[in-house]
């Protein structure tokens, strides 16, 4: 079920427009790409009501929790990259042995 996430997960959007933060999402599937919206609040700008301020500090923490799991998902990555690498290279170090 996560590797499909992440084979299918292409990442999110951030917009704002007027007086609104709007959070979106991109995912693939069977090579279709659909944009779903995630969140939307009213940025308080001016005295609002306590379910505005609400509103608005649960959307930024969406935020948070997007660009954390999306900087986890690219650190990891790397990660699998870099050992690859160390792998192909100690694979050549090998031959080079024998040669």
């Amino acid at each position: 079920m996560k590797e499909a996430f992440y084979r299918n997960y292409i990442g999110f959007g951030i917009n704002i427009v007027s007086k609104y933060l709007k959070i979106h999402g991109l995912i693939k599937e069977k090579g279709i790409k659909y944009h779903l919206p995630v969140i939307k609040a009213k940025i308080p700008l001016s005295k609002e009501s306590v379910e505005e301020v609400e509103e608005f500090v649960h959307a930024l923490l969406v935020l948070r929790v997007s660009v954390f799991l999306i900087s986890k998902y690219i650190l990891s990555y790397i990660m699998i990259l870099i050992q690859k690498i160390s792998n192909f290279r100690m694979g050549l170090s090998l031959i080079y042995r024998v040669l």
